[in-house]
Formats: C-alpha cells, structure tokens, sequence
C-alpha cells in the first residue's frame, strides 16, 4: 500500500519505456518493499534533477540523451560512473546526488558470468554513453583489442581520444573480422527496424554478437544472426543485468533475478531462445 513512508523511484527519458516500471514494481511488490517506480517523461533536465533533490525522490533511472549531461548535475560519482563518465543511475541521500553506471557493471557481471576468453577482438558499433560503458567493462574485464566503429570518423577519433587515448577507431563501412560485435547504436529501433550495422561476413565470423536494442521483435541484426548461427544475446539481457543492479543501489536487497528471467521469457515469447541465449537465461 501507497503512504507516507513509500520511497518512490523515478527513470527519467526524453522518450520512456514501460520495461524499469514493470520489473522494478514486480520486484518490491514480490519482496514486500515500500517502493514505487515511474517512468516520467522529461524535457527540462535541470528542472528534473531539482525535483529530485526537492521532492525526496530515492532513485533515478537517466536514459537516452541525457546520460552525459545528467553529470552536471550530480554530487559525486561511483567508480563505475566515475569510469565510463556517464550515469544511468541516480542516488539521492539528504539532497546529495550520487551517480551510478549499472549499463557499466551489468556488461561486467555479464563477461564474468560467460567467462568469456580475454583475447578476443571487439568492434562496438556507436559512441554514446552505452557504448562507452561496454568499451570500459570490455577493457575491465581484460579484453585489450577493442575498437569503436562511428559514421563521422574524424569526429568519432577526437570523441575516442577523449574516452581513452589508446581506443581506436573504425570506419563504419569496414568489414574488419571480429570475435565480438556489440550494437549500441539505434539501427533496430523503431524507424530503423530494417537496418544492421555490421556485413553478413562479419556476423558469420564473430563468435558472439551483442545487440543492445530491446525489441518485441528480432531486430535485423538478431535474425542475421540467427540464419548464420552466431550466438547472440539480445538487448533485454543486458536491460534486466543493469536493472539488477539498480534495483539494489535503490533497495539494498538483492534482485529476484529468477523472477525477473521468468517475465522477460514471458514478456518476449516470439523471441527464438536459442544458442548462447537459451544457455545464459535458463
């Protein structure tokens, strides 16, 4: 029941999804916590992060665009924000705002739990805050071979220079072989549906692909994967391994993650559980 008492969580997005609202109000219900999460549509971010401190709000999930410009506006950072220079994860504590990345140590938690090999070379497609994150939990994790591939490649080599000097850069039509892809760009959303950014070369090569958009239907680039055989994890994996995450920077209590796989095989039901994606949920 809803009162006084009741610690109210919000995520904050220029264009909210109802995935945080689901699983973080199946979690407390499930575990009896006197939590409440919204999703709230934000345009005036400055007025939003206000609100925050004001209103006494105990957790803020930040999406697209303003998990970078959101640093303005926080106390202190977390080591795993601190990293990756970006918060998707917001602490409130007495008016003093403390940043998290959970996108960071979601990839982290997911690398050790496939206990994947080091020596492998990476191509992360896009160079926004997600992005980022998987580059530094790729790298924290002991990969050292990790490139970004970007449209605009003169700007895309300052922005890399920026995140770490010693990242490189790709062209985004180069077809270069590698280990793993990671999509973290919108080509799979909504208007983009049709649309991959790596060759069918490249996907036939890579021993495993990464694609981070959540989607009620296969993307392109996960059905490419599918017809060739490449093992892939889609991006509601990585959407419930960062919500994890959060849910215990908000509550101190671990997540019913059992639960949570549970209703995303129930949520995603046309989704072809196969390859390393059926081996990493069951």
């Amino acid at each position: 029941m809803i009162n006084k008492d009741t610690q109210i969580c919000i995520s904050i997005s220029s264009d909210p999804s109802n995935f945080g609202t689901t699983f973080h109000n199946l979690g407390y219900k499930t575990q009896g916590l006197n939590f409440l999460y919204k999703a709230v549509q934000v345009s005036d971010l400055p007025g939003a992060m206000a609100g925050v401190r004001a209103l006494n709000i105990a957790g803020c999930s930040v999406s697209m665009p303003f998990k970078q410009t959101v640093l303005q506006y926080i106390d202190a950072l977390d080591s795993s924000a601190s990293h990756v220079q970006a918060v998707n994860t917001v602490l409130q504590k007495k008016g003093h705002l403390t940043g998290y990345n959970t996108d960071y140590s979601g990839v982290l938690s997911i690398l050790q739990m496939l206990e994947l090999s080091r020596d492998k070379k990476v191509i992360v497609a896009g160079m926004g805050g997600v992005a980022r994150a998987h580059y530094f939990a790729f790298n924290e994790y002991g990969c050292k071979e990790i490139a970004f591939k970007a449209r605009d490649l003169n700007k895309a080599k300052k922005n890399a220079a920026m995140i770490d000097p010693g990242c490189s850069v790709v062209e985004w039509l180069n077809g270069d072989r590698a280990d793993i892809l990671i999509n973290a760009t919108p080509l799979g959303m909504k208007g983009h549906s049709d649309v991959s950014p790596f060759t069918e070369q490249q996907i036939t090569n890579a021993e495993l692909v990464f694609d981070l958009v959540i989607s009620q239907e296969n993307t392109k680039l996960v059905n490419d994967c599918l017809k060739f055989g490449t093992p892939v994890l889609p991006g509601h994996v990585f959407s419930l391994e960062q919500l994890c995450h959060q849910y215990r920077i908000y509550t101190c209590v671990d997540a019913p993650r059992t639960l949570f796989v549970n209703k995303i095989k129930a949520l995603f039901p046309n989704f072809d559980l196969s390859s390393i994606t059926a081996l990493y949920i069951n």
